[in-house]
Parts: C-alpha cells; sequence; structure tokens
C-alpha cells in the first residue's frame, strides 16, 4: 500500500472500533471501562482547566519580556493547550494501568467476535485469573511511556515543532496502548509487540492519531478507550496477527500458557 492508503487504512480501524461498540454481544463489556474512564478523565479535566491555566499564564508572565507582553495572551493559550493535551494523556496513562484487567477482557472478547479462532480462547476465568500478569505488562508500557511524556514536557517550551513532536508521540503511545491487548491476550512478549508496530508503522500511528484527537473531545472522550481497545483489536486481528499465526497454533497445543518472546 502507498503512504496514502495505509494512513486511510489505519484510519479506518478507528472506524470499525466505533461500530463494533455497538454489537450486543460486547455491549456488557464496554460498561466498566466508560465508568473507569469517565471517573478518571473527569478528574484529568479538572486538573486540565485549572492547574493548566494558572501555570500556562504564570510562565507566559514570568519568562515574557514587556517588550513582548502584546502577545501574552495569544502564548498563554499555546502553553495551555500543550499543557492541556499533556495533562489528559497523563491522566488516560493512570486510566490503562487501572483498568487494564477490564480492557484485556473486551479485547478478548472481540476477538471471540470477529473470528472463532480467537487466539488462545481464554476464559473469562482465565483471564482474571491473569490479573497480575496483565496489570505487569501495563506497567511494562507504562515505563515504555515515561520517556514520551519527558520529551513532551521538554517540547512545552519548543516553538511551532513542539506541539507537532507532542501529537506524533503521544499518538504512537495510543497506538501502542490500544493494539498490546490483542498481542498480550496472544501471550506474545512486549518486546514482539514493539517489533510488530515499528514493522507497520504508518498504519498503527495513523490509528493512534484518530485516538489521540479524540481524547481531547470533551463527552467523546468518555468512550474513547473502550472505542480504542475494539478498533486497536481489530488492527491486530486482520493486520498484525498473521506473522504470529503459526506460532500462535504452535502455543495453543502446548496449551497457551507461555509466552511467544
Amino acid at each position: 500500500m502507498n503512504f496514502f492508503s495505509t494512513m486511510l487504512t489505519g484510519i479506518g480501524f478507528f472506524f470499525k472500533g466505533i461500530a463494533i461498540c455497538s454489537e450486543p454481544s460486547l455491549r456488557k463489556y464496554i460498561f466498566i471501562p466508560v465508568i473507569i474512564n469517565f471517573i478518571i478523565t473527569s478528574i484529568g479535566l479538572y486538573f486540565a482547566f485549572s492547574w493548566a491555566f494558572d501555570f500556562s499564564e504564570e510562565i507566559v508572565t514570568s519568562y515574557l519580556p514587556n517588550w513582548l507582553s502584546f502577545l501574552s495572551w495569544f502564548l498563554a493559550l499555546i502553553f495551555w493547550v500543550i499543557i492541556f493535551i499533556i495533562v489528559i494523556y497523563t491522566f488516560t496513562t493512570f486510566t490503562l494501568l487501572i483498568g487494564s484487567p477490564f480492557y484485556a477482557i473486551l479485547a478478548e472478547k472481540t476477538e471471540n467476535f470477529l473470528s472463532n479462532e480467537s487466539g488462545i480462547e481464554l476464559s473469562t476465568s482465565d483471564i482474571i485469573k491473569d490479573i497480575p500478569h496483565t496489570i505487569g505488562l501495563e506497567l511494562l508500557k507504562f515505563l515504555y511511556r515515561i520517556p514520551i511524556l519527558f520529551i513532551n514536557f521538554i517540547c512545552l517550551l519548543i516553538p511551532v515543532a513542539g506541539p507537532f513532536i507532542i501529537a506524533i508521540l503521544s499518538s504512537w503511545g495510543c497506538a501502542m496502548d490500544y493494539t498490546s491487548y490483542g498481542f498480550e491476550n496472544n501471550r506474545i512478549s512486549f518486546k514482539r509487540t514493539r517489533m510488530a508496530l515499528n514493522e507497520h508503522k504508518l498504519l498503527c500511528l495513523s490509528f493512534g492519531v484518530c485516538v489521540w484527537i479524540c481524547m481531547l473531545i470533551p463527552i467523546i472522550n468518555f468512550m474513547i478507550v473502550p472505542i480504542s481497545v475494539c478498533g486497536g483489536t481489530i488492527l491486530w486481528h486482520q493486520k498484525l496477527r498473521p506473522a504470529f499465526e503459526e506460532e500462535i497454533k504452535e502455543l495453543k497445543k502446548e496449551g497457551g500458557r507461555k509466552i511467544i518472546k
């Protein structure tokens, strides 16, 4: 596929996630993720609208020369938007950490819906027993996201290019977050997950951009996590899983409890 068709395909997986969320068999697995996201995102929005506004004004008044004071409102607005984005992205990280067992179940049920060959065929009780493993993987992703958050804070000080870098890095983090559940449910290591995503950078990034943009839209952002989990699982199932098909089949023969490294 060329550049534009790959981008459109990645964007399409986000909208496929929206469509599949309306399936009756998946609705009951969406309720808890929505509640978790609503609570934590509400807290994030509170901090974004209060702390971010005050902090952006403080930066501008402290460092802007007097002869450029006429630009203070414009620069304060730019800083507020960037800080708002970082605050929302940070709180979404905590949402994923807390809700990871429920998102893993939603991803598994989504793959069940897509195909009778649903990876390792783990039951809901199996996934619940696997909660320590699921949270452990989420902590690995959290460590992976720390450099992204650090670079984003540095980019606050970079004019013009800074917001663009923040958007790209945050979108890549979203792509990693929401496609990884399909890998995890099929017992594929985080290292192999990163390698697979790197091999499909543009496809995954275009999906992540959609997630990231919708994450910043009030009301819509309350539903964004389950939609993104479903969309990322469809992307995994249709585009990324075929490269692991033989290994998954072998793992299923062995009982499906080992990790594909």
